[in-house]
């Protein structure tokens, strides 16, 4: 009786120290980003999306002579990969709202 008493004891603990070794959160990576592509016409369709854009973009990214633009930007849990023109982009810049 002793040593099944001492068996079972040996189990449970095997097991409680499994089960604090998976607890700590690290053990699995995490939930990669959905990247979501969209041209700037697109983007500026949602008001939300726009604030963002204002909020993370700067646009001294202009300056190099390129036929198209992309910029990722964080938006509810997802990056948006915003794609447009440089002449979309510097009116997108030209209209920024005034509350900005």
């Amino acid at each position: 009786m002793k040593t099944l008493k001492s068996a079972i004891i040996t189990i449970f603990v095997l097991v409680l120290s499994v089960n604090l070794a998976n607890a700590d959160g690290f053990t699995s990576s995490p939930p990669a980003k959905k990247v979501i592509s969209i041209n700037l016409l697109k983007a500026i369709q949602n008001p939300d999306l726009v604030i963002a854009m204002y909020q993370q973009l700067d646009p001294g990214f202009l300056k190099s002579n390129q036929p198209s633009y992309t910029k990722d930007i964080k938006f509810n849990n997802y990056i948006v990969r915003v794609t447009g023109t440089y002449e979309q982009w510097t009116l997108f810049f030209k209209a920024r709202p005034s509350w900005e």
